[in-house]
């Protein structure tokens, strides 16, 4: 796991994920990137992942925004690319959502 991202429910943040440490060369191409509720295990990726602006691969780091979500879930967002010669890495982050 990368780390944890802590949010209210109406916040909306800007995330980011760099693979440098894993690439060696080349270029990354976005897999995925997804949620999942820690709690019940339901897909939340519609919920959680905004798609405007949509995640993006710049480089090395993935970028994407996080949304929504209700006060006390969890939720576990994963991002798989692909680098050019085949090589596929994945990042987990834990999103935890808390109403103050």
């Amino acid at each position: 796991m990368v780390g944890i991202l802590t949010k209210q429910p109406f916040e909306m943040i800007d995330c980011s994920i760099d693979f440098a440490a894993d690439v060696s060369s080349g270029t990354l191409t976005l897999d995925s990137c997804t949620a999942q509720n820690m709690a019940t295990f339901a897909d939340t990726t519609a919920l959680v992942i905004a798609t405007n602006p949509a995640p993006s691969v710049t480089g090395t780091v993935v970028s994407f925004r996080v949304q929504a979500g209700n006060g006390g879930e969890n939720h576990k967002i994963t991002v798989r690319v692909t680098q050019s010669n085949g090589d596929q890495f994945e990042a987990d982050l834990q999103l935890s959502v808390t109403q103050q």
